[in-house]
């Protein structure tokens, strides 16, 4: 996944917003933070089958990079 490989180390990478997945005003520790704190969650509760973690991984990226409020668009 982009978003994974960009928000990786090194910490401090501006990656995600010079590649325009993050818009240019993120913060980039915040959101490597908020990625993190998706991630734990989405484990927290996850049964561990092939389909539950692609689903997870599917909506720890759509929330990152589009919210909680409207659909992403198709």
């Amino acid at each position: 996944m982009a978003v994974v490989q960009a928000m990786g180390p090194p910490c401090g990478t501006r990656a995600p917003i010079e590649t325009g997945l993050l818009r240019p005003d993120t913060d980039p520790d915040w959101a490597r933070r908020v990625y993190y704190a998706l991630i734990h969650e989405a484990a927290a509760g996850a049964p561990d089958t092939d389909a539950a973690v692609d689903a997870a991984a599917t909506r720890v990226v759509d929330t990152l990079l589009h919210g909680i409020g409207e659909p992403a668009a198709p």
